[in-house]
């Protein structure tokens, strides 16, 4: 498989195995090419049809269906295949200032799980569009961004859920990821950029908990889990490409511990919460060939796996699940 077959097309596997089970594999193939980053993020979203097998939603930020670079998330049955719902963003419109051309929201950009926002019972889907533009008479600011959380049974948007950027280029919703119950009333949190800032939003009533300033340089971040070993799943991860560096910060409490890969190597372009580790991307090192590391209280950084030249190792990551039945989550 080269580097570019990911963006054509989501490659799936099945549930963990069971003794005797035999793995699954499911193409899903781009409706319109390499444009469409089809697959950019593939996540579970849990028995949403009642068949006894977890579903999962596949995104294409750059598929123009409602527009050119409107985005589109789709959901299937991860016992056949079907779809099961999907979402568009909004395409084709003029950015402020263009002398021609348009541009859409890159709806699908990113994806995370997030609590029950619209009292069914399942946990929702919250959707970054970081290019969504600003409605200005017959233009609109662009990259102001938008974070929808979505019914993960239906795909619909739920009233009262949405963040949106005030300005140009606060490129809301570009990273979004689900935290441990930071507010302390029985419900995890979830977190988005903003800007040069992180927003935290109280999953139980979707209300701004806190905000706080972004390290310098970072424009992606992942849960750490309880990375620092005291028992509680608050930490984030920042990662820094252009310096190499991956941060990660207690926001319960203040501190900090930074991680340096090797220069040039675009490390921490790609992170992934695997319980209480990180795994991280480089997908630059080593004459473009990548890598893949670790990085953990007990070992600090550890480099799991190293591409050939040109393949770009870590350009995606994703924490499988427990193929060898070791209880372990493995990596994919």
């Amino acid at each position: 498989m080269t580097k570019h077959t990911l963006l054509f097309t989501a490659l799936l596997f099945g549930t963990a195995l069971t003794a005797g089970a035999q793995r699954q594999v499911r193409n899903h193939v781009s409706p319109m090419g390499v444009q469409a980053q089809f697959g950019r993020v593939v996540t579970s979203i849990g028995d949403v049809d009642a068949d006894g097998q977890d579903d999962y939603a596949i995104s294409g930020p750059g598929v123009t269906i409602g527009g050119n670079g409107a985005g589109d998330v789709r959901a299937f049955s991860g016992a056949t295949g079907a779809l099961l719902w999907s979402a568009q963003g909004t395409g084709s419109w003029i950015p402020c200032g263009s002398r021609g051309g348009t541009t859409g929201d890159f709806f699908g950009f990113a994806m995370a799980l997030v609590p029950d926002a619209d009292g069914d019972g399942l946990d929702d889907l919250a959707v970054g569009a970081p290019f969504f533009g600003l409605p200005n008479g017959p233009c609109r600011i662009p990259n102001a961004g938008q974070l929808t959380v979505r019914s993960r049974a239906t795909g619909a948007a739920i009233a009262g859920r949405t963040q949106t950027g005030a300005v140009g280029d606060e490129f809301v919703g570009q990273a979004v990821v689900r935290i441990q119950d930071g507010s302390f009333d029985g419900v995890d949190d979830y977190a988005y950029r903003r800007g040069s800032s992180i927003e935290i939003i109280d999953g139980a009533n979707g209300s701004l908990w806190i905000s706080l300033p972004l390290p310098g340089g970072s424009f992606v971040f992942s849960g750490a889990g309880a990375f620092n070993g005291d028992g509680f799943a608050g930490e984030i991860a920042f990662g820094s490409p252009s310096s190499a560096t991956v941060t990660l910060v207690d926001f319960y409490f203040g501190t900090e511990t930074t991680f340096s890969g090797p220069a040039g190597s675009g490390f921490g372009s790609v992170l992934v919460r695997d319980g209480d580790s990180v795994l991280v991307g480089a997908p630059s090192e080593a004459a473009n060939a990548g890598a893949v590391y670790r990085i953990d209280a007990a070992s600090g950084s550890t480099q799991l796996a190293q591409g050939l030249p040109g393949d770009e190792l870590g350009t995606a990551i994703a924490a499988g699940g427990n193929a060898d039945l070791d209880l372990v989550l493995d990596d994919i």
